[in-house]
């Protein structure tokens, strides 16, 4: 009988590997993918990944392998692509090393400390420089290189293990493959995936991706175990001993494997050990005594990944001979693996069997022996994945002192691999193990205060505020019954006023905000009334929070206190803090909106000076704002989608806002596909206030596109928390949507009750900006109630009534500043209305609607420009000029049908129908079209679309992509390769120009990254 391990036929297993067959293939020719291989432990996923691996090597390709840690090993920032990324530089020279991983080896040397010279990290969460996708790029820009001389196959092997960060670049390596010749495979644990595990979202996502195949690996059926334990024995087993095996192995190939070794052993017994664990421990057992040792050294070690020679003689005290000698024997008893990496188990469970059998004082020992052998190792404190083992070590040695300082240490690292939140995770242990030292702030570097407003700012940075509140509100508890820590009481008070601004921020953003100004104000009657840096932040806070409730004058006043106090203190960042909310106010205000919007540029300029992540990005988002209000629409998109892009260069997902703005502002310039690809980005992680501006504007795109049918649902969900927080810009918004919706449905009650809401207040400042846009359409839909032949002569004397009454209320959105709706078009659409309602003078109307049309056209807006030349057409047919009517029903039509306003495409076609106006739609591609010129209709013929031969030139060619000709420059030299501030100088621009001219060519072509849009530009024969 042949001596027990893994069986050269693979078994049951044919579609699997075909699958992974042709994924390769694809991928030899230039289609990259994902493959996601997935089974419970013992499946035999590693298996199939052995088998590609030849594959892949006979095609001449290059074999990355990279494995997950076990969890509960240490927060260890992107473990697999660091495993990969070494087993690949350990096969080059320098020359080779240098030339693939080229640009990259600065950043790179964050996570490989091996490399270089790595930059450095600000000591704390809101001063630090996050750039985690700049590291994602430059690994897409490593495996490009790669490829271009052979095909890569990228292994990251667990996920059900992995952490964070590495979920994180994982979903950006499978958006951002185009034009590699990459495969990307990822395994993991079927069995691990409880309901709340974090790789189950991130699985959903990747499934959406058209490059992404998913693959479950099945257990083996009873033929297929038969077979397997046949060949595994090398002769026919037992009956008996079969049927156990079958019934006993659940058809995964790895306990078959087991099972039918522990029956060879037990010479050939029939009887079969009751449970798994006791097969291994059998396997453990039947190792030679010196052998053993070894193993049961290895199994505190190898929670981390495998162990290399040096680190295991440091533990074993063995010298390399007598090592070398030892593993070898556990390799032939398919106990243990070796690798260019180190020695491991051969599985996860032989591993947890081996530590489990250690005694308390083994494992402490053991343990304190590994953490002392990496502590010594070079560049130990900068790698991130040795400090997190270290502090795990020390943990698992119950040295709380050390475990205290190298969390702190893994920490840092962490954050300067850009992995914040495995660096969280690390503070927050800071914190659990600070009251078992005795002089933790001198092993920590810091204060508890002060640690605990990392972890907090962690926390929030990413989005886990339930958890940040949590944390923050204990800390606070913990400081006031422990009022003795050595701290001055001024020290002690500015790290208690740090944490409460930031509290008072959470309660704000998850809809406390009225307990957010209770607490603030609470706080500021307890501190020393003197400024100090986190005083003034407590003081900005406050102002913050009045203003979004309603109360801007108050928040003004906090805005000018806390202006005062930080000029005193001198403190650059909280001075950017204090002119945003001062500037912010002054708009909403209106006392002083030059003033107000040279604050929040200086605040802008200073945010990013400064490194101010989280204020630079609240300053993209209102500045963005407000201009949108302002009417400046095109300034305030650029700036919004330039927001956006910083944030997501930052990785600072909570941070939707920007985005949602430069979607709010295409919105109501009727540009809906393009607001659309902005809106359906993934928002999970954006926070409570960016989840209802998202719905909110997702809403209005739907009803807009007659995408109807959700939004009451919708609607249903929201409203109760909006009625609840008292939010001028939200009530607003689900005013219009509400009142989008009952047009739709055509629903026939009044619509000035739901529109009280938004009339009943003031009709000047921030609370007026939705009440020109409010009025028109329930203008709209009053004046479609007056003409309804369907209903009574009564209530269409009513409708007509309250039409005037609506009517009555132009005067008062006449010098309101900040608007939703441009004055000149609203005060035009308001006046069309009525005259509609009328319905005295179709001729006249017709001229009414014309002069809607031109304010639309001047201002860019497409739905109203389409809406009104409907509404144009629609008069003109009523006063006999059918071949008038019909040129500018035409041209609503084509308006209406390039942004995807289905509402309004059907009701033009219904419009020439009743009028009988003809076919409006184009002709197909090749055939004969009519163009309305603008000056015929008062619309300009939509872009893009339509059929006829492909363009003769490149600028013709960008013309199709919806480009501007600065754009079309600067896609061509992003197509080279260059860099924003390369690009700047290429055209003379700065590079914070060339990142929003970037911005805006993303969200045109509808893509997320630098490289897909180069992708499009070479498909459109627009660069070489």
């Amino acid at each position: 009988m042949q001596v027990p391990g893994a069986a050269s036929e693979l078994v049951g297993r044919s579609a699997e590997l075909g699958g992974l067959r042709t994924a390769w293939g694809r991928a030899v020719d230039g289609v990259p993918g994902v493959v996601l291989l997935g089974g419970d432990a013992g499946v035999g996923k590693s298996r199939l990944v052995a088998e590609l691996r030849p594959l892949v090597l006979e095609a001449g390709g290059t074999w990355l392998l990279g494995a997950t840690p076990s969890r509960g090993s240490g927060a260890q920032p992107f473990a697999p692509l660091t495993g990969a990324l070494r087993g690949l530089l350990r096969g080059l020279d320098e020359a080779e090393r240098d030339r693939i991983v080229g640009p990259a080896r600065t950043d790179l040397a964050r996570l490989l400390p091996e490399l270089g010279p790595a930059g450095g990290a600000p000591a704390v969460f809101d001063q630090m420089t996050t750039d985690p996708a700049r590291l994602f790029e430059l690994v897409i820009g490593l495996l490009d290189r790669l490829g271009r001389d052979r095909p890569v196959a990228l292994v990251l092997e667990d996920l059900h293990w992995a952490e964070a960060s590495t979920l994180d670049l994982v979903d950006f390596l499978a958006r951002n493959l185009d034009g590699l010749r990459v495969l990307v495979v990822l395994t993991y644990r079927t069995d691990e995936l409880h309901r709340t595990h974090p790789l189950r979202p991130a699985l959903v996502e990747l499934r959406r991706l058209p490059s992404v195949r998913s693959v479950t690996v099945e257990p083996l059926d009873a033929d297929e175990v038969t077979r397997l334990a046949t060949a595994l024995a090398g002769a026919e087993l037992q009956p008996r001993l079969l049927e156990r095996v079958v019934s006993r192995s659940s058809g995964l190939p790895f306990f078959v494997e087991e099972l039918v070794a522990a029956g060879v052993e037990a010479c050939d017994s029939t009887d079969v050990p009751p449970g798994l664990q006791d097969v291994l421990q059998l396997r453990i057992d039947a190792l030679p005594p010196e052998v053993g040792e070894v193993a049961r050294a290895l199994g505190p070690g190898t929670a981390t990944g495998p162990v290399d020679d040096a680190l295991l003689r440091h533990v074993t005290g063995l010298d390399a001979a007598e090592l070398a000698a030892r593993v070898r024997v556990g390799l032939a008893h398919q106990v243990l693996v070796a690798d260019d990496q180190g020695v491991d188990f051969r599985h996860a469970l032989a591993r947890e069997v081996v530590e489990a059998d250690l005694l308390p004082a083994e494992r402490t020992a053991l343990h304190a022996a590994f953490a002392s052998g990496l502590a010594a190792r070079d560049r130990a404190e900068q790698d991130p994945a040795i400090a997190a083992r270290i502090a795990l070590h020390w943990r698992e040695a119950h040295d709380a002192a050390q475990a205290l300082r190298w969390s702190v240490v893994a920490g840092e690292a962490a954050r300067r691999a850009y992995a914040f939140a495995e660096a969280t995770e690390h503070m927050q242990r800071v914190l659990e193990t600070w009251d078992s030292v005795d002089d933790p702030a001198a092993a920590a570097g810091r204060t508890r205060l002060d640690a605990a407003l990392e972890a907090a700012t962690g926390l929030v940075l990413g989005n886990r505020l339930a958890r940040a509140q949590a944390l923050i509100e204990a800390e606070l508890a913990h400081d006031d019954a422990h009022p003795d820590t050595g701290l001055g009481p001024d020290d002690r008070a500015e790290g208690r006023a740090a944490l409460v601004a930031l509290l008072g921020r959470v309660l704000r953003s998850t809809g406390g905000a009225a307990a957010s100004i209770d607490l603030l104000r609470q706080a500021l009657a307890t501190f020393p009334d003197r400024p100090s840096r986190n005083r003034t932040r407590v003081q900005i806070e406050l102002s913050h929070s009045l203003t979004l409730t309603g109360d801007p004058h108050a928040g003004l006043e906090a805005a000018r206190v806390a202006l005062a106090d930080a000029e005193v203190v001198g403190h650059r960042s909280t001075l950017g803090r204090a002119q945003h909310v001062l500037g912010h106010d002054l708009i909403l205000t209106g006392l002083d909106v030059e003033a107000g919007l040279g604050l929040l540029e200086s605040a802008l300029a200073l945010a990013t000076e400064t490194g101010d992540l989280d204020w630079e990005s609240r300053a993209y988002v209102n500045l963005s704002d407000a201009l949108r209000l302002l009417g400046q629409s095109e300034r305030a998109l650029a700036l919004a989608l330039a927001g956006h892009e910083r944030a997501l260069e930052r990785g600072l997902r909570r941070f939707g806002f920007a985005r949602l703005n430069a979607a709010e502002v295409l919105v109501g310039l009727g540009r809906l596909p393009e607001a659309r690809a902005l809106v359906d980005r993934r928002v999970e992680g954006e926070g409570h206030v960016a989840w209802l501006h998202s719905a909110l504007t997702t809403a209005w795109i739907d009803l807009r596109q007659g995408r109807a049918d959700a939004v009451p649902a919708v609607v249903e969900r929201i409203a109760p928390i909006i009625d609840g927080e008292s939010n001028l810009q939200f009530e607003g918004a689900l005013t219009r949507v509400r009142l989008e919706h009952a047009w739709l449905a055509r629903a026939r009650e009044d619509p000035a009750p739901a529109a009280a809401v938004v009339l009943d207040r003031g009709a000047h400042g921030s609370e007026a900006q939705f009440r020109a846009e409010i009025l028109t359409i329930v203008a709209r839909i009053q004046a479609d109630h007056a003409l309804d032949p369907g209903r009574r002569d009564a209530d269409r004397a009513a409708a007509r009534a309250a039409l005037e009454a609506t009517a009555a209320l132009a005067p008062s959105i006449e010098g309101a500043h900040l608007v939703t709706l441009p004055l000149p078009l609203a005060a035009a659409l308001l006046a069309a209305e009525v005259a509609r309602g009328r319905a005295q003078d179709p001729t006249g109307e017709a001229e009414r609607w014309a002069v809607v049309v031109d304010r639309a056209t001047e201002l860019d807006h497409r739905w109203h420009r389409a809406y009104a030349c409907w509404r144009r057409a629609e008069a003109l047919a009523a006063a006999g000029d059918s071949a008038e009517a019909g040129i500018v029903a035409r041209a609503a039509r084509q308006e209406a049908a390039a942004i995807e306003a289905t509402p309004l495409v059907a009701e033009v076609d219904a419009l020439a129908r009743r009028a009988r106006l003809g076919d409006l739609r184009p002709a197909p591609p090749g055939g004969p079209t009519t163009r309305p010129t603008p000056s015929a209709t008062g619309a300009r013929p939509p872009t893009g679309g339509g059929g006829g031969e492909a363009p003769s030139d490149p600028g013709a060619a960008y013309g199709d992509l919806g480009l501007t000709a600065r754009e079309a420059e600067v896609l061509a030299l992003l197509a080279e390769g260059r860099t924003n501030g390369e690009i700047g100088e290429a055209l003379f621009i700065s590079a914070r120009t060339a990142g929003v001219h970037v911005s805006n060519i993303l969200a045109k072509l509808g893509v997320r990254s630098r490289t897909q849009a180069a992708a499009v530009a070479h498909r459109a024969g627009v660069a070489p």
